[in-house]
């Protein structure tokens, strides 16, 4: 089966706002940031935003049809994160017309907040910046191996070293929430996707998962990224 690698997204995002993402055995999952530690994302963490509300919650997450009027004052958090990636930032910001003042905050949760205390603890630091809007990111990639038709090559150096006896597998989800800061009410989301297969040597099977692991990473990052500026352009016209 598929080993789960967190894409940086808390359960923050399942009790306050709304934002979440979502192959053989003994493999494992890594988040959008670089490293790949498995201790981001709760596992089994549904991959629809609303299925994160909270009726319970102090100041609840609300839905409305209201779209957000660009350009827009956000600040930006990856869950699990000093920061978001500049790449990010930088094509965000290279539209003035949808972010009128884009800045980055911390998506690390203090000790034993809750995930409805830190969206709460969000959202007052933006509106006391003078921000009306905190946009959420988070993704988690499964990936994994498994042996082809041309495993028994394995049994002899060369073989392992050449045949591709072993099939890689990477399935990455990542998904955003615009959330207006004095309400709490869940404008929008976003999301993205990127999957990957590939048959490799077995003596080489660590590094191509794991660099493909990393590149499906920043592949979702960018995809995000263009489906925020798509979005926002089409909501801008209306």
């Amino acid at each position: 089966m598929l080993r789960r690698a967190h894409m940086s997204l808390r359960v923050l995002v399942c009790s306050c706002c709304a934002a979440a993402l979502v192959m053989t055995a003994g493999c494992g999952s890594d988040g959008l940031a670089p490293q790949h530690s498995q201790a981001s994302l709760v596992p089994n963490t549904p991959a629809r935003p609303l299925a994160f509300y909270d009726p319970k919650s102090t100041s609840p997450i609300t839905t409305s049809a209201q779209p957000a009027k660009f350009p827009i004052k956000a600040a930006i958090v990856q869950l699990d994160q000093v920061a978001a990636p500049d790449d990010m930032l930088q094509k965000l910001r290279a539209h003035p017309e949808l972010f009128s003042k884009l800045i980055t905050l911390p998506g690390l949760a203090e000790e034993r907040e809750t995930p409805t205390e830190q969206m709460n603890r969000l959202r007052q630091v933006t509106q006391q910046m003078g921000l009306d809007y905190v946009l959420i990111f988070g993704g988690i990639v499964d990936h994994g191996s498994k042996g082809t038709a041309l495993c028994i090559a394995d049994i002899t150096i060369v073989g392992a070293f050449i045949v591709p006896s072993r099939g890689v597998e990477v399935k990455g989800r990542a998904t955003a929430a615009l959330v207006e800061c004095t309400t709490g009410r869940l404008v929008t989301t976003f999301s993205s996707q990127a999957d990957h297969t590939a048959a490799v040597p077995s003596a080489f099977v660590e590094v191509a998962e794991h660099n493909s692991v990393e590149a499906r990473q920043s592949e979702l990052i960018a995809k995000l990224t263009e489906d925020i500026i798509a979005h926002a352009k089409q909501q801008s016209v209306n």
